[in-house]
């Protein structure tokens, strides 16, 4: 019988297999393209294999865990460089004073996103679940500022909503390592 800490860990292997399969740079499906161009193996012994085996679904997610931090985090350093761009192309003050709020929680939201990069490699799975709720939080902080403001026309306030919603995928498979491979 399988955990369910198993089960959801092959939950998350195979949704990032779909996700991958969907990504046009490098288009793979688990069946297709791996599986059935075993010559030795069957299909059904490697689709099982690949989706149940601790070692390799543990690999799936510690790459998917760094390959997201390396994406948010290039996308948050973007954004925060140009904050005070898009704060010099307003003339609402509403906005200027929203824009000018977001500096410094993405400042520590980047740092908490090079600690939880730091963690995946030391396997401190709990630290990093806590670094990136704590870049979320930061992220979501600067949403949150656009909220009694005219519509911004930056793409500030929707960067912020998915670097948020992107840390919250981080959540999500450090949860799972944190529980399944302490």
């Amino acid at each position: 019988m399988v955990s369910s800490s198993s089960s959801i860990a092959c939950i998350a292997v195979m949704s990032f297999l779909v996700l991958v399969s969907t990504a046009p740079s490098s288009a793979f499906t688990l069946n297709k393209d791996i599986c059935s161009n075993t010559k030795v193996l069957s299909r059904s012994f490697c689709s099982q294999f690949l989706g149940s085996n601790p070692v390799v679904i543990k690999s799936l997610l510690l790459s998917l865990a760094e390959a997201t931090i390396d994406v948010a985090s290039s996308n948050a350093t973007k954004t925060s460089q140009l904050i005070i761009k898009w704060q010099n192309q307003t003339d609402n003050p509403q906005l200027k004073n929203a824009i000018r709020q977001c500096p410094t929680p993405y400042s520590e939201a980047i740092a908490d996103l090079k600690e939880a990069k730091e963690k995946v490699r030391s396997g401190d799975y709990v630290a990093l679940q806590r670094a990136a709720v704590d870049a979320s939080i930061k992220f979501h902080a600067c949403e949150e500022k656009f909220e009694d403001t005219p519509p911004d026309p930056s793409p500030l306030c929707s960067s912020s909503g998915e670097l948020a919603a992107i840390s919250s995928i981080l959540i999500a498979v450090f949860e799972i390592l944190a529980k399944s491979y302490k």
